[in-house]
């Protein structure tokens, strides 16, 4: 969505507002979480939405890797996993995940923030680029999952 001054804004998870998103940013999705053998870490793919359809694939561990596969098929546990008792936390304080921006890296480090806002207005928060995309996941609706285009032109093919 464009406003007036030309801005593009995305809907934020709340389904009320819209965040500007930087013009160096784009919006992407999880394609899939799989393991290539022989290499023993899980991959996750995240393709963008629009076209050209860029992808950049971020190695993880093996629990990670089942946790961001567990939220993008929706499975749910009789308990609650760190990533929903995280969402149910932030729900009963009225605290709400906007969005997660993947906005740099270094080697092979992806540095990761979500977007929180609430009553006293928004806050980043550094996180691990698992943790983000199983919290963007599994929240009701799907969080919006940016990257910045330093990423994608560093890795992204």
């Amino acid at each position: 969505m464009q406003d007036v001054k030309g801005e593009t804004k995305i809907l934020a998870a709340d389904q009320k507002s819209y965040i500007p998103i930087p013009k160096v940013a784009v919006q992407m999705r999880v394609a899939n979480v799989n393991v290539a053998l022989p290499d023993s870490h899980p991959k996750i793919t995240l393709e963008e939405i629009l076209p050209p359809h860029r992808r950049l694939i971020i190695k993880t561990g093996a629990m990670e890797g089942i946790s961001v596969s567990y939220a993008q098929n929706k499975i749910r546990h009789k308990r609650p996993l760190t990533h929903t008792l995280i969402l149910d936390i932030l729900a009963n304080f009225s605290l709400c995940v906007d969005q997660i921006m993947i906005t740099k890296v270094i080697g092979e480090v992806f540095l990761t923030e979500l977007v929180i806002s609430g009553p006293k207005g928004q806050k980043r928060i550094d996180a691990r680029p698992s943790d983000a995309l199983a919290i963007a996941l599994y929240h009701t609706p799907e969080v919006p999952i940016m990257v910045s285009e330093e990423v994608l032109a560093a890795l992204g093919y």
